[in-house]
């Protein structure tokens, strides 16, 4: 199922909680302790605490016990998992979205819940971009076919760029002018059409998620475009004192980080529900 969204209003329909709190932004300031955790990529959790364009949650008004923080696709949770309200916060995360928690400390009261739909785990890769440098990465570079080319995204560009390459721009930046202003992408080119783009997920601050797509095509797939792609963006963040983080969806992007010079892949599980799960045979 995917959710788009400018400003979370796909959330407006599930939270119709009478025992949970929804903060407002211009208090969420007072909750940043709680998320400052080395189990939350705090690229996510900054953004959050920044732009303040997630929903945040507590347990009650007055010293709160249990917070969930809430994205498109993504839910942090911190606290007492026996909070008494636990299961009402847990009934709002919608079908789909990856659920960051302490499993140790979480996943019985996850695999307790009653979810509309079956619990599933995935598996994702911490890495360390502590020994990225510019002279290492521009030894990776190579020169691109004829007919390619590299340039930071602009409004031309992002106007073009087909829905493999854009799809994180509507639900977590809302339109493309706000793209430009709180988000960074580099892309490579095929004439003047976009072909694969590396850049920041969310929004950012002095720390930057990285995600990279290339357009699912024999033409374009496994021609090392996306490396092409990443490292101008490295090369952009390393000159600009941003801190380039990436958190591995799965094996093949950790393997690809690490050729790319970032270290210790910790693997990591996520959680998410599914309502109409089929196995693969």
């Amino acid at each position: 199922m995917i959710i788009y969204a400018s400003d979370l209003n796909f959330l407006m329909e599930k939270v119709v909680s009478t025992l949970v709190y929804e903060i407002s932004p211009d208090d969420f300031d007072k909750y940043r302790e709680f998320f400052n955790r080395v189990d939350f990529p705090q690229t996510w959790i900054g953004s959050a605490f920044e732009y303040k364009s997630v929903k945040l949650f507590v347990d009650t008004e007055s010293n709160p016990n249990t917070f969930l923080l809430l994205y498109p696709y993504h839910a942090f949770i911190v606290g007492d998992p026996d909070n008494s309200v636990v299961h009402e916060m847990l009934d709002m995360i919608p079908e789909e979205t990856q659920m960051h928690l302490n499993a140790e400390k979480w996943l019985p009261k996850l695999k307790e819940h009653q979810f509309p739909g079956t619990l599933l785990n995935k598996r994702r890769f911490k890495l360390s971009h502590q020994y990225l440098n510019l002279e290492d990465i521009a030894r990776l570079k190579k020169p691109l076919p004829n007919g390619y080319s590299i340039e930071r995204v602009d409004r031309e560009t992002a106007l073009r760029l087909p829905p493999i390459l854009n799809v994180h721009i509507s639900p977590f930046f809302g339109d493309i002018d706000s793209y430009l202003e709180k988000g960074i992408g580099f892309c490579v080119k095929h004439g003047d059409a976009p072909i694969s783009m590396a850049g920041s997920c969310i929004p950012y601050t002095k720390k930057l998620e990285i995600q990279i797509a290339t357009i699912d095509s024999p033409d374009y797939r496994r021609k090392g475009f996306g490396t092409h792609t990443a490292i101008a963006l490295l090369e952009y963040c390393l000159t600009n004192d941003i801190e380039p983080h990436w958190d591995a969806t799965n094996e093949p992007s950790s393997i690809m980080a690490e050729k790319l010079g970032y270290s210790n892949p910790e693997p990591y599980y996520v959680y998410k529900w599914v309502e109409n799960f089929v196995p693969d045979p």
